[in-house]
C-alpha cells in the first residue's frame, strides 16, 4: 500500500541520518585523538578519514547477520517451492481445486502467477532449488560470495514477478535482493578483475578480527554449528515429520471412508475432473 512505501521512505531517512551522525562523530573523535597524541597524527584527507572511521568488526557482524537471515529465508522459500516441507503454489500434483474451478477472466494477476507456477511441479522444483542452493552457499564464508551472486540472480527474477504480477511482497523481495548485493559488494573489485578486466586478483581474509585466534576460530565454528542446527536442521526435520504424519492420517481416513461406502481407492487425479 501507499502507507507501506511511506514507512519505507521514512525508515530509510532515519537510517541515513543515523549513519551520517555516526560517521561525523567518529571522524571528530579520531581527529581529536590524533591531535592529542603527536605520535598518531595523520593526514585528515577524505580517504584516510574514511579508513579511520571504518568499523571492521561491525561491518563483518552486519555481513554475517545478513548472510544468515538471507540463508534462512532462501531455504524456507526454496524448500516450500521444491515441495520438501509444503507446497507454496497449489497441491502436490498441480493446481488445487479452487484454481482449477476459476475461469481465466476471474483470475487476478497474482492468481494467474500462482496457477501457472503450480501447473508445472518440475519448474517449481527447479526454481525452489535455485533458492536452496543460494541459501546453502551463504552459510559458509568460503562460498558466501558465490551464494550472494546466485541469490541476487534468483531474487531479481522473484522481485520482478512480484512487481509485474502484483504480488504483495514487493518490498520484502526487494530487500532480499539488496541483502544479497550488500553481501557481495566487498568482493566486487575482485570479481570485476576476474570477469571484466582480465587481471589477477588476491585472496581475501575470510575471518576478520576478532575471529583470527585459534580459540576464536573454534568458538566461531561451534556457534556456526549451533546456528545451522537450530535455524535449519531442526525446523526442517520437525516440519517434514509433521507433514508426513498429517499425510498418513488423511490417507488413512480417506481410505477408511471410501471402503465403508463400498468404493475402492483409485490413485488418479485428472485436472479435468
Amino acid at each position: 500500500t501507499t502507507m507501506a512505501y511511506v514507512q519505507l521512505l521514512a525508515g530509510f531517512g532515519i537510517a541515513l541520518a543515523v549513519a551520517l551522525i555516526w560517521s561525523a562523530v567518529a571522524m571528530l573523535w579520531n581527529r581529536r585523538t590524533s591531535h592529542e597524541d603527536p605520535k598518531t597524527q595523520i593526514n585528515t584527507s577524505l580517504t584516510e578519514t574514511s579508513q579511520s572511521t571504518d568499523q571492521v568488526w561491525l561491518r563483518d557482524f552486519l555481513r554475517t547477520y545478513l548472510r544468515y537471515v538471507l540463508a534462512a529465508t532462501m531455504l524456507g522459500y526454496g524448500l516450500a517451492k521444491a515441495g520438501f516441507i509444503n507446497t507454496q503454489f497449489g497441491s502436490a500434483s498441480g493446481p488445487n481445486e479452487y484454481q482449477l474451478a476459476r475461469t481465466y477472466g476471474e483470475s487476478s494477476p497474482m492468481g494467474l502467477l500462482w496457477t501457472f507456477m503450480a501447473a508445472s511441479p518440475a519448474y517449481t522444483f527447479f526454481a525452489g532449488m535455485g533458492e536452496v542452493i543460494g541459501g546453502v552457499l551463504l552459510v559458509f564464508r568460503r562460498t558466501m560470495t558465490l551464494g550472494a551472486i546466485v541469490t541476487f540472480g534468483v531474487m531479481t527474477n522473484v522481485m520482478m514477478l512480484n512487481f509485474c504480477y502484483d504480488v504483495p511482497v514487493k518490498q520484502y523481495s526487494f530487500h532480499l535482493m539488496i541483502m544479497a548485493l550488500i553481501i557481495a559488494m566487498p568482493d566486487l573489485s575482485r570479481l570485476m578483475n576476474v570477469l571484466l578486466f582480465n587481471r589477477a586478483t588476491e585472496p581475501t581474509n575470510l575471518l576478520e578480527p576478532p575471529y583470527v585466534g585459534p580459540r576464536s576460530k573454534w568458538v566461531h565454528r561451534i556457534l556456526k554449528a549451533v546456528v545451522v542446527i537450530s535455524m535449519f536442521v531442526i525446523p526442517i526435520y520437525q516440519h517434514a515429520k509433521t507433514e508426513l504424519t498429517h499425510e498418513h492420517v488423511e490417507q488413512a481416513e480417506s481410505e477408511h471412508l471410501l471402503m465403508n461406502r463400498g468404493f475402492r481407492w483409485i490413485n488418479e487425479m485428472p485436472f479435468n475432473r
